[in-house]
């Protein structure tokens, strides 16, 4: 009976281990004027050496993120894009012990020369948000090998299509729409939406 109740015990407390979640926060702010707080950023989260996005967050207007649902005791990667900014990268692992992680301030320095920037291609941001610019990029959001570009839309955070296949971010209708930087088809969005492969497009556009 001892044994029985030692077992239990300890397939309990190993079973409340693994379901244990945690959460990485912080704050991005400019690295010259301290007051200046980051929003619409990116956090790209990848697990210790994966390619793969995890999961991902924006900053909010404060420059606050929080990246909840991590595994205990899993390294993960994180990679901070900001429009104009250099990009920074942060490493964390989550104890038992520690199951939030406020990593406070991380300030970041404006780029001073865009053509020396080397970007790795396992680490390009899910969404840029570059003013009134909306930038998804593709291979992050995954569609059936038949899916056009309207299923792959479909998949990206706060965009809709309404019922006459026009495109909504957030609420708001989309007056462009560009794939790999051009307009196609003068214009005319369902075109390009309806025809398209998604398997083909690197990057969207939404203005």
């Amino acid at each position: 009976m001892k044994k029985t109740i030692l077992l239990f015990v300890l397939f309990f407390t190993y079973q409340n281990l693994f379901a244990q979640k945690g959460s990485v926060t912080g704050t991005l702010l400019d690295s010259v004027n301290k007051k200046i707080t980051l929003n619409f950023a990116t956090i790209s989260v990848f697990k210790g050496s994966d390619t793969v996005l995890h999961t991902y967050k924006l900053s909010d207007d404060k420059g606050v993120f929080k990246i909840n649902n991590l595994e205990i005791g899993t390294k993960y990667r994180l990679v901070i894009n900001a429009w104009m900014y250099n990009i920074e990268r942060r490493e964390v692992t989550l104890q038992a012990t520690q199951t939030n992680i406020n990593l406070g301030n991380i300030y970041m320095a404006e780029k001073t020369n865009t053509l020396n920037e080397v970007v790795i291609q396992s680490e390009r941001p899910p969404i840029i948000v570059r003013k009134d610019t909306i930038e998804f990029n593709a291979e992050s959001f995954k569609t059936l090998p038949s899916a056009v570009v309207e299923d792959l839309l479909k998949k990206l955070p706060g965009v809709s299509i309404d019922g006459d296949g026009g495109i909504m971010v957030n609420g708001k209708s989309v007056s462009k729409i560009l794939v790999d930087g051009k307009e196609f088809f003068g214009g005319d969005q369902q075109i390009a939406t309806k025809n398209l492969p998604a398997n083909i497009i690197d990057k969207v556009q939404l203005t």
